[in-house]
């Protein structure tokens, strides 16, 4: 069961009111079947029960998703055992056997990664409690160990994200640098997005893309900016890229010059620019972030140029 949720501009996600809705529905359907747990008399309806696995509890989508699962839950009449996995494959297959265990009515989990699940999800259906995803699939050799999907389309919302940055950019002359923030490596809304992302902008010749991955952590920021008024002729500035796939090679030389050229401010190094590192960072020695390796004149020596970092940060 896939919502097929829309974006209007790449990066920005919000909570999915009928997801939720769609999942209590779900709930209340399979609870009906099973005719519920709860021992409540003759006269009373029997309480369904929930169990809900999330990835995390730290963003606030997260926060604001379970919330939203909690006032839905409250509203049906169903009781919600709802635990945090804290981005963890090993706490979350705990918590569904843990579930089993209470033998809960039905169990919802949003999975950490694709892969890895037919075990414990074999387990909970020789318990015969039914299974719903939330938000992510997985990969298992038989669909059965699950009854519904309650989530969106990830290979189309990262179709639709290049379709809305090739729109943006057709009137850009030359090539189009490109950075993809990949999400938790392995998860099915990082592939499928990253899948969709790539199916659309492979077909544009000007697109010059690199992938940046998170495993198990955080992006951290650089530690400032320089604006281009600031900069120096003479400072020594340091590169970071790859060239010719040798990753984070570390390139020293100096700010030789400070250009505008056709109404853009450009920095001008020694440091060395090999073809690969375009995209790369450009630093000062304090690990501020001065510009972002742009060209290298060829047939010259020591001539390369960054775009200046203000100059980006204002285009972005």
């Amino acid at each position: 069961m896939h919502d097929g949720s829309s974006i209007g501009a790449p990066g920005r996600r919000g909570v999915r009111p009928k997801n939720c809705v769609a999942l209590l529905t779900l709930v209340a359907l399979l609870g009906a079947c099973s005719g519920g747990s709860g021992n409540n008399g003759a006269e009373h309806k029997p309480t369904l029960v929930l169990g809900l696995s999330q990835i995390a509890a730290e963003a606030n989508w997260d926060t604001a998703n379970a919330n939203s699962i909690r006032d839905a839950a409250r509203h049906s009449g169903i009781t919600l055992r709802l635990e945090d996995a804290h981005r963890s494959q090993e706490k979350q297959v705990a918590q569904l056997r843990d579930f089993v265990r209470q033998r809960v009515d039905v169990i919802a989990f949003s999975p950490v990664v694709e892969s890895g699940w037919e075990a414990v999800l074999r387990e909970v259906r020789s318990a015969g409690i039914p299974v719903i995803l939330m938000d992510r699939a997985i990969e298992v050799s038989d669909e059965s160990l699950y009854v519904s999907l309650v989530g969106s389309d990830f290979v189309e919302e990262g179709r639709r994200a290049g379709r809305w940055l090739l729109e943006h950019t057709r009137d850009v002359p030359g090539d189009i640098d490109i950075v993809e923030l990949q999400g938790n490596v392995d998860s099915s809304p990082a592939n499928g997005r990253s899948q969709g992302f790539a199916e659309v902008i492979a077909a544009d010749p000007r697109s010059d893309r690199c992938y940046l991955k998170v495993t198990g952590g955080m992006l951290e920021p650089v530690r400032g900016m320089r604006d281009f008024a600031s900069l120096s002729v003479g400072e020594t500035v340091y590169t970071i890229g790859s060239p010719r796939g040798l990753d984070r090679s570390l390139g020293q030389g100096l700010l030789s010059g400070l250009r505008r050229m056709d109404g853009i401010e450009y920095v001008q190094i020694t440091a060395p620019v090999s073809e690969g590192s375009s995209g790369g960072g450009l630093f000062d020695e304090h690990g501020n972030l001065t510009g972002v390796t742009t060209f290298t004149v060829r047939d010259s020596q020591s001539l390369n140029f960054a775009i200046a970092a203000s100059e980006f940060w204002n285009d972005m």
